[in-house]
């Protein structure tokens, strides 16, 4: 089965915003959409006082010192984030799961979507381009998703600008984790923790 980059991955925070008024988190909406219309913003936050930057910069720089585990019950998975960081999960019906965690206000955010993928093979840049080739991929490297090894590249959104990528299948499933550019390091240090329980 060719693979199909589903187009809401990019724009999954719009929806997620509509969601989190829904729920009534007002302040969180606020704030999301103040990100997203503000591009030129710092990865640490429009107006921080400098107490809001320095935890900021203690989330981005030492991401694991004060770590909370996130765990996936379907499929099983988990992986340690950052205390400080609010996770959201999203079911896009039939056609996968979107994991969201960020800090609202700022651009600390790392999106995790996976879907179903009916071959279990160890993804390539070759495959990717293969099935998608109008994706944008630079600075292709291989990075390790816990004990895995995944596709990581850097691409291009009109929304919000230079991304990192992590692709991967495991289990019959598609993983694509999106994240700033600028965020690389913190990704990586977060993707090293990944376990398929």
């Amino acid at each position: 089965m060719a693979m199909t980059k589903n187009k809401k991955i990019y724009f999954i925070t719009f929806i997620i915003i509509f969601i989190a008024a829904a729920a009534g988190f007002g302040l969180y909406l606020k704030n999301n959409k103040k990100v997203i219309q503000d591009p030129e913003s710092d990865i640490s936050g429009m107006s921080a006082s400098p107490e809001q930057a320095k935890e900021n910069n203690r989330i981005i720089n030492e991401p694991l010192k004060e770590a909370e585990v996130y765990r996936n019950l379907d499929p099983l998975f988990s992986f340690s984030y950052p205390k400080g960081l609010k996770v959201g999960e999203f079911e896009e019906g039939e056609s996968g799961q979107t994991i969201l965690i960020q800090k609202p206000g700022t651009k600390i955010g790392i999106q995790i979507y996976y879907s179903p993928f009916d071959e279990d093979v160890t993804l390539t840049a070759d495959r990717i381009k293969k099935d998608l080739p109008d994706t944008k991929m630079d600075s292709v490297e291989t990075w390790n998703v816990g004990a895995l090894q995944a596709v990581s590249f850097v691409s291009e959104n009109s929304s919000f600008g230079k991304t990192r990528e992590v692709w991967f299948v495991y289990d019959k499933n598609l993983y694509q984790i999106t994240t700033y550019f600028e965020l690389s390091d913190f990704l990586k240090q977060i993707l090293a923790t990944w376990k398929f329980d």
